[in-house]
């Protein structure tokens, strides 16, 4: 799987995110629009196990934080270089912190 939408799937927690994660991969875009459960503790992991993406959308996940940025452009100490689009759209918890890192 490389490519994946749950926007507005507001049923889905950290959980699911956690498994997408572990189970994909090789995932290049993923679209989690208005996930409101989502947190860092689901959006972590995956940034970290899915090394090949190019997209993400987080627009309306008001419960993430900078550290969330942080991972997602981040890879072991390492700039990603894949990642070519990021929507932080209406997340409150996106600071100038994390886009200055």
């Amino acid at each position: 799987l490389r490519q994946l939408d749950v926007g507005r799937c507001s049923n889905l927690s950290d959980t699911a995110i956690l498994a997408i994660g572990n189970g994909c991969r090789m995932l290049e875009s993923i679209n989690c629009t208005g996930l409101g459960s989502l947190t860092d503790s689901g959006m972590i992991p995956l940034a970290l196990n899915c090394t090949r993406l190019r997209s993400i959308v987080v627009r309306d996940c008001h419960h993430l934080s900078d550290n969330a940025v942080s991972a997602l452009c981040s890879f072991h100490g390492r700039r990603r270089s894949l990642l070519e689009r990021v929507d932080f759209s209406s997340v409150d918890g996106v600071t100038d912190e994390a886009l200055l890192d």
